[in-house]
């Protein structure tokens, strides 16, 4: 009797044989075992190197941080105060290196963060202040995190782009309702 999937000694693939006074054909299959296991493998193989490849070639864009590059001197719209910008860890930071007036006319000292919610960090200086809290890439132009503004001592929802060689920083109070967006430009001069 003829296994299916097998050919009988002497006998082509698909050639008739008699059996009991029935016609069967046998598998169009006529490779072994051990080839159609080979084949098998090899196909196994070639669709694990795609997947490896195509993994790889999507994976070239997972690095958003990286892709652009926001790090510098920047200069707020207002041209009042000038911010270093760069990466720490896995966010993006951002802090006061310049003021327009680092000297209160008031006091002859350096201007203070006096509308900080946390009476202790009243006591610090304008400049030297992180202003990007949480600041995550989200894509590879752009991050999402928390802005402090020391002009009311409040931080807000915020979304920072790189475009056109600029900063779009927008910062957003009462559940986005509130809306304020800066552009900065880079420093001629960086600090």
């Amino acid at each position: 009797m003829i296994r299916a999937g097998r050919s009988a000694p002497g006998r082509r693939c698909g050639e008739r044989r008699r059996l009991d006074n029935l016609t069967s054909i046998e598998s169009l299959s006529c490779a072994s075992d051990e080839q159609r296991k080979t084949r098998r493998m090899r196909l196994f193989h070639k669709i694990v190197r795609y997947l490896i490849v195509v993994t790889a070639l999507c994976g070239l864009g997972l690095e958003p941080a990286h892709a652009v590059d926001a790090t510098g001197v920047w200069v707020t719209s207002d041209a009042e105060a000038h911010v270093k910008v760069g990466p720490c860890a896995d966010q993006l930071c951002a802090q006061i290196v310049w003021l327009k007036d680092p000297i209160d006319k008031d006091t002859g000292k350096p201007t203070l963060d006096s509308n900080n919610p946390d009476t202790e960090k009243r006591k610090l200086p304008i400049v030297g202040l992180q202003l990007f809290q949480n600041m995550k890439a989200t894509a590879a132009n752009g991050w999402k995190g928390r802005i402090y503004n020391p002009e009311d001592g409040k931080s807000y929802d915020a979304t920072v782009t790189f475009e056109d060689q600029k900063l779009k920083v927008k910062g957003c109070g009462l559940g986005g309702l509130i809306c304020r967006t800066e552009i900065w430009t880079r420093s001629a001069q960086p600090l």
